[in-house]
């Protein structure tokens, strides 16, 4: 989504109440159509904050990820990102 980068650019990471402005689209639609081009990193979700957390897939798929994946077991298993042969043995 073409908003995505206009909001990386200008806002430095993904901010998903800025999307939302430049798209017209709600929070649920917003997300929708980002997919799997943005993560909610768990480690930096703030309780009660729905637009918390979000960084692009690079920035989440970099670096440690085994460690990530290890210090939040389950966080790839079901739901959107599918089932994790290590957390999961699938």
């Amino acid at each position: 989504m073409e908003a995505l980068q206009i909001c990386r650019n200008e806002r430095g990471g993904v901010d998903i109440a800025y999307i939302e402005e430049l798209t017209g689209k709600d929070y649920d639609t917003v997300t929708d159509e980002l997919g799997d081009a943005i993560f909610r990193d768990p480690v930096s979700v703030k309780e009660g904050d729905k637009y918390s957390g979000y960084v692009t897939a690079e920035e989440y798929l970099s670096g440690k990820v085994v460690e990530k994946n290890s210090a939040l077991p389950g966080i790839f298993c079901g739901g959107r990102y599918g089932v994790c042969a290590q957390c999961c043995g699938a």
